[in-house]
């Protein structure tokens, strides 16, 4: 069974949990859950600097704008996670993070998860510093000195976010355990879904391939053709391809 099976079977994402408990984890957890996605989506489309090539070759100009956009969200909804429960000069913003979490606990009377969760809040804040600085200075914010270049630049590695991820995933499944919930997978192939986009863009690059490779034969008739696209469609290389006397192929 795959983690997308288990979780989709065991999921609880709407589970019963007492008072505004489960109204306030249940928001939070949508953060994770989303967070997860949106890293998970442009670790598919741009980890392997094949794939980069790939895109760039389709659109130079949409394809970095697209990953940094989506680096960005992700920074910034992690960011939000560790906020505090209220800022501001007279603390008139309420936020929806780990910390609203831990006081609702503390308020319903759940003392040992509380205990539990503000420890492990106190430790990701250390790992999230970093995420948070970018989001003050850059993101969210325009620091004039660190626009200027007079300020060190935050720096925010994906290593980082790799460690940041499964700890704010481990602190939804804390919750969950306490309430008797199913263990969730957050880390589940939410980039699979973007997987397709590369396999068409790699099917569109040979099919590109042949039709360079007609508009140079004067001898390819329509069966040949349609029997290259078909070989090509079920993901034979152009090499193979051709053994259709298609020799431009090659």
């Amino acid at each position: 069974m795959d983690d997308q099976q288990k979780n989709s079977e065991s999921d609880g994402r709407k589970p019963e949990l007492p008072g505004q408990t489960g109204e306030v984890f249940l928001a939070v957890e949508n953060e994770v859950i989303r967070s997860h996605a949106e890293w998970g989506i442009q670790q598919q489309l741009f980890e392997k600097d094949d794939d980069w090539d790939l895109l760039v070759r389709s659109s130079a100009f949409a394809w970095p704008i697209l990953h940094d956009a989506l680096v960005e969200r992700c920074i910034l909804r992690i960011a939000r996670l560790t906020d505090r429960a209220a800022t501001g000069s007279s603390k008139g913003n309420q936020n929806l993070s780990f910390e609203r979490l831990v006081r609702v606990l503390a308020t319903e009377g759940h003392d040992d998860l509380q205990r539990k969760l503000q420890a492990d809040l106190v430790e990701l804040r250390q790992f999230v510093e970093p995420l948070t600085s970018l989001r003050h200075k850059v993101l969210a914010h325009s620091d004039v000195d660190t626009l200027l270049g007079k300020r060190n630049y935050p720096q925010v590695s994906i290593n980082r976010v790799n460690q940041i991820l499964p700890r704010i995933a481990a602190m939804c499944n804390t919750v969950r355990a306490n309430f008797k919930l199913p263990h969730f997978h957050y880390d589940w192939c939410f980039g699979a879904w973007a997987g397709g986009i590369l396999d068409d863009l790699r099917r569109l690059q040979r099919f590109d391939a042949i039709w360079d490779s007609v508009r140079k034969m004067e001898d390819l008739n329509v069966y040949e053709l349609r029997r290259a696209i078909l070989q090509v469609r079920r993901g034979a290389s152009l090499k193979d391809a051709s053994s259709l006397r298609l020799s431009a192929f090659a």
